[in-house]
């Protein structure tokens, strides 16, 4: 079966009108629409399989089709075609009443799902003389419903386009519908004209429903270089629907090219926005603490004034992703690799050193440096080190064992050697596997996460661990863990443990604004206490003081850039659960006043005399007991008009300084979001209410595009790799939107209008591999 033939298929139609416990009616289509090759069969034997057809310069196979009629007739030769309008016309002319009865039962066969969608047992009933049921069953495959669940199979469950292809997924389907063969071969490219076209009719019902949404749009960015290697960069969006519920989306992944500049990101950005039509709607921007990220929302604040007179401040609305935050702060506490980390570290120790050699002239400059920074000095003379170590050192390579982390514990260090043991050897991981039973994993210097689980499950078969070690005592050898050792790693899993916790809360779904500084402000505290408590006592050790330092001066560092962005302190307070209660009990008192005054200036620049819109005006009025003013009353409504008391003014009430200075409540279960979002607080707080909904619906961190990555990392696997960067944006697009449930599988657009059998033919772009 041709392309050309295939497309005659892909028509949908759509209910009319349906009502429960009736037969469910649908809009007629004209026979011009119709399927008409249910009533031919593919050639068998030794008859003719194809014609050729001649466009220009190029020659194509045109399938032929033979007619069941004409064979059930016995009709010598049977009758043949390629061609659609052929087709259609010798079986209106020569086979009225198979015309005439396909037509009135089958011609709206093509349905959309539903609870009464008809079963293949209904075609399997009489339905004319004529009728075989060879043919009854070719009538009952819906080919829309094939397409619409094999292009969402391709784009969430990550199967090739080339899929129908395979003779494997033909014998399943055949297994279900004998009669079917013919109807079954799509080639990749139809599919790929197909999900292009599917992709953008979803894109309109996205770009309508986030057109609905309620207040700003929230947006956050990252890049990824593709298996392919290829740039793409991932728009994903956050914003509260017209049904007051969060939602999300990713709004492109196109391919960046030639450079990753920021300037080029603002380019892509500014366009995915037009394509949406929300680019004056925008509000906080979400990601990492790249400083491409500070250049592009510069650049895209020039692109916003200047095409669209839109002011979009870039430092203000600049939110640092919490979870970047604190993989930076634990990467500087094991492994002292940050240079951010060791400029503040050695900021700071400098200062205090420079004071202690002006007070003390005799003191030697090495060992006040080594004092200030809180770890014991190793001289860097190369006494005892090898040729290479000392070669390192005079170029700046090597470091000083002082300086490390805390990765570099002999505890950790031979953790990480028996992992290292058992993945270089099949034979040492099976030995391990039948004695412990889950597997050790191996830390790496990428994601801090690596250790804390491998700690986690040494911790967990501490006793398997320890019998394994003693009867393989001499093929692990130095890596034996002491009792020692395992004190080390417990409390190391004890310290870790707090940011596990913390990362598994930033990247949920209910993560907030409003607890992205409260839980700074528990890390900080966290990591204050931890550094008293090793600093003296039985438990002193200075290696664990500096590696906390090294961490706390990362984390403090993005805990002071929060003041430059408002919106940190204006979601805390507008937490009801927080308040200004959280500021005297937390805060030092000289950080109050400046917190308060920003979120006054947010809610006096942009809220406090925001219009209300209709629905809010609606809330508002008083509930509808009383009769109204415009109906006739009668004696016992002025009576009760005689004792009504006089009723508060609900906008008195719709101050922020009113609402911060109001006692905190428990929300619980709800999150500050979904408490703003309820119709009470709607009516109570008409603008203000806007303005939380806008701060607290900002993503705290950009977890949504690592997701992306991830997902489109095992679309694009190592044999995908010619998968064009336009088909790896549909379908992770498309998957992103069914999961996310912006789109309805019933409502796919299967149908290729404006182009017949030729453009069919000859329109595909040979390379779009899918």
């Amino acid at each position: 079966m041709s392309v050309a033939d295939a497309s005659s298929f892909l028509v949908s139609s759509t209910p009319a009108s349906s009502s429960t416990g009736s037969s469910e009616v649908f809009t007629t289509h004209s026979p011009v629409q119709m399927n008409i090759w249910t009533l031919f069969r593919l050639p068998v034997g030794s008859e003719q399989t194809h014609i050729i057809q001649k466009v220009g310069t190029k020659r194509h196979k045109k399938v032929l089709h033979y007619c069941l009629s004409c064979e059930k007739q016995k009709a010598k030769p049977i009758w043949s075609s390629a061609y659609t309008g052929n087709a259609k016309e010798h079986v209106q002319k020569v086979h009225k009443a198979e015309w005439k009865e396909w037509s009135r039962n089958h011609g709206n066969s093509l349905r959309t799902d539903g609870p009464n969608q008809a079963s293949i047992d209904r075609y399997m009933q009489p339905v004319g003389v004529h009728c075989s049921r060879h043919l009854t069953l070719r009538q009952a495959f819906d080919k829309p419903r094939f397409i619409r669940a094999f292009i969402a199979l391709c784009a969430r469950r990550r199967v090739s386009l080339s899929a129908t292809e395979w003779p494997e997924l033909q014998e399943l389907m055949l297994a279900g519908n004998p009669t079917i063969q013919d109807l079954l071969k799509l080639s990749r490219r139809t599919l790929v004209r197909l999900l292009e076209r599917n992709y953008v009719e979803y894109r309109k019902q996205l770009q309508t429903a986030i057109q609905d949404a309620v207040g700003q749009i929230h947006f956050s960015t990252d890049m990824w270089t593709s298996p392919a290697r290829r740039g793409h960069l991932a728009i994903c969006a956050q914003w509260v629907d017209c049904e007051y519920r969060l939602r999300k989306a990713l709004l492109g992944l196109p391919q960046v090219l030639y450079s990753h500049s920021g300037e080029c990101q603002a380019v892509h950005i500014v366009r995915v926005l037009r394509s949406y039509g929300i680019t004056t709607r925008i509000g906080y921007h979400t990601g990492d603490n790249a400083t491409s990220n500070d250049t592009m929302l510069r650049a895209l604040s020039d692109h916003l004034m200047t095409e669209y007179n839109f002011n979009f401040n870039p430092v203000a609305c600049r939110i640092r992703c919490l979870d970047h935050i604190l993989n930076l702060a634990l990467q500087a506490f094991l492994l002292a690799k940050s240079k951010e980390a060791l400029k503040a570290a050695l900021k700071a120790a400098l200062k205090a050193a420079l004071d202690a050699i002006d007070l003390a002239e005799d003191a030697d400059p090495y060992e006040v440096f080594s004092a200030a920074m809180g770890v014991p000095m190793v001289q860097n003379n190369g006494d005892g080190a090898r040729p290479r170590e000392i070669a390192e050192r005079a170029r700046g390579k090597g470091k000083q064992k002082g300086f490390e982390g805390w990765g570099s514990t002999p505890a950790l260090e031979k953790l990480h050697n028996l992992a290292v043991w058992l993945r270089n050897s099949p034979i040492h991981h099976d030995l391990w596997e039948r004695a412990i039973g889950i597997s050790l994993g191996i830390d790496n210097d990428t994601r801090w996460s690596s250790w804390y689980f491998m700690i986690d499950r040494a911790i967990r078969k501490k006793n398997e661990i320890i019998k394994f070690l003693h009867e393989h005592d001499e093929a692990c050898g130095p890596n034996t863990l002491t009792h020692g050792d395992w004190e080390i790693l417990r409390c190391t899993h004890q310290f870790l443990q707090v940011f596990n916790s913390g990362t598994l809360w930033v990247e949920g779904d209910r993560a907030g604004l409003s607890q992205s500084r409260e839980m700074m402000d528990v890390i900080l505290a966290f990591f204050e206490q931890q550094k008293n408590l090793y600093s003296s006592g039985e438990r002193k050790d200075l290696r664990m003081v500096h590696s906390i330092e090294m961490g706390w001066f990362i984390l403090n560092k993005y805990y002071e850039l929060t003041d430059t962005v408002p919106v940190y302190a204006a979601a805390m307070l507008l937490d009801p659960s927080k308040r200004r209660r959280y500021l005297t009990q937390n805060w030092p008192e000289q950080w109050h006043q400046k917190a308060l005054d920003a979120t006054q200036r947010i809610w006096e620049d942009k809220y406090k005399n925001m219009p209300l819109t209709q629905p809010e005006e609606d809330a508002m009025q008083v509930d509808g007991s009383l009769p109204s003013p415009d109906k006739p009353r009668n004696e016992l409504d002025r009576l009760k008009l005689s004792l009504q008391v006089e009723l508060a003014d609900l906008t008195d009430e719709d101050d922020v300084q009113l609402f911060l200075n109001a006692r905190p409540i428990s929300i619980k279960p709800l999150t500050p979001l979904e408490w703003w979002c309820l119709p009470e607080q709607r009516q109570r707080y008409p603008r203000l209410h806007r303005m939380a909904i806008d701060i607290l619906s900002i993503p705290p961190s950009s977890a949504e595009p690592e997701r992306t990555f991830s997902a489109a990392r095992r679309t694009q696997s190592w044999d995908r790799l010619r998968m064009t960067a336009n088909n790896l944006e549909r379908l992770e697009c498309i998957g992103n939107w069914l999961r996310n449930g912006h789109i309805d599988l019933v409502h796919i657009i299967t149908a290729i209008e404006g182009m017949n059998e030729v453009e069919v033919e000859l329109d595909f772009d040979s390379d779009e591999m899918g």
